[in-house]
């Protein structure tokens, strides 16, 4: 039987990342090295780990690809997290809210589809999000947030992708060898527990 990525834990990491890489124009390393970057702020953000991996899938669709993704999703979230005048005036005027009653920073997709919905243009994107991030934050925008709720929503169910990935890895001679090796272990751990050395 072919071995499983365990999707749940720390291991839903990779599963993410796989999807993301396996829907998006971006590889897994390239993903590393984003959420390098973006990795801290998006969790202050409250960010979920599938949101932030579909958020980097979707700036890599338009070229922004690895630690720039990372960079400009950084910037972006940091403007939202402590926006400066300038950004609070603009947002106003688009009756764009960031936080929740509780002070915490809103789901990135609403505010998203906030800002789609009041019309946002270029010139708000880069007032609110800067020059280095806005030009990605106007490419999310154009695509929808609906796309990018739906890209999170495939990486909340990446366990299929993942097992699809482990299966293809252990095909062959080698991930035979490994199973083996596996089972091997597990026998001499039983035979261990079991007293018999003794």
């Amino acid at each position: 039987m072919p071995a499983r990525l365990n999707c749940s834990g720390a291991s839903a990491k990779r599963c993410s990342r796989y999807e993301a890489a396996r829907s998006s124009n971006t590889s897994v390393e390239q993903l590393g090295g984003g959420f390098t970057y973006v990795g801290p702020v998006a969790s202050a953000a409250g960010m979920s780990l599938e949101e932030t991996a579909a958020t980097l899938g979707m700036l890599a669709d338009a070229g922004i690809q690895g630690e720039q993704g990372g960079t400009a999703l950084r910037g972006a979230l940091s403007r939202l997290l402590q926006p400066t005048a300038d950004v609070q005036s603009r947002l106003d005027s688009l009756g764009v809210t960031i936080q929740d009653a509780d002070g915490s920073m809103r789901p990135f997709a609403d505010i998203m589809g906030d800002l789609e919905a009041a019309g946002a243009d270029v010139n708000d994107m880069l007032t609110i999000f800067g020059v280095e991030a806005g030009p990605g934050m106007m490419a999310i925008l154009e695509r929808g947030s609906d796309d990018l709720r739906d890209f999170t929503g495939n990486l909340e169910n990446a366990e299929g992708a993942a097992k699809e990935m482990a299966d293809i890895k252990m095909e062959g001679l080698q991930g035979q060898l490994k199973q083996l090796q596996s089972a091997t272990e597990g026998v001499m751990l039983a035979i261990a527990d079991s007293g018999l050395l003794e």
